[in-house]
């Protein structure tokens, strides 16, 4: 298992290297707010998370975002950046969420640590 999380995460740097990618989408929450990790409902899921078990929707909307930079530096300005989302809730249905998150110009942004996680 761990030979392959390497193996794709060499994988994914590559690939956003070429898009001249600064930051990849390292992990999301994929569960809607009404199921639980790994089943619809409390009593099918198996499933928890070590430190909060067994919640409806996983915690709510999260995601991390891994800064790789473009290896000119090792820093990432982010000042202004805006990261758009959308996911399908219920294909089925044709029910999307859709957001926008926009960073200030805050100089906290001016210089993201390449490695850094951001949740």
């Amino acid at each position: 298992m761990k030979r392959l999380f390497i193996a794709l995460t060499l994988a994914l740097l590559s690939y956003s290297t070429r898009l001249n990618a600064q930051v990849i989408l390292n992990e999301y929450n994929a569960v809607r707010s009404d199921r639980f990790l790994d089943g619809d409902t409390f009593a099918e899921s198996t499933a928890s998370d070590s430190t909060f078990g067994r919640i409806v929707g996983n915690g709510g909307n999260w995601f991390e975002l891994l800064v790789i930079g473009d290896g000119s530096s090792s820093t990432v300005d982010m000042r202004g950046w805006t990261l758009n989302w959308t996911e399908d809730e219920e294909v089925s249905l044709g029910v999307t969420s859709a957001g926008t998150i926009s960073l200030s110009n805050d100089t906290t942004w001016a210089a993201i640590e390449v490695g850094t996680l951001l949740t």
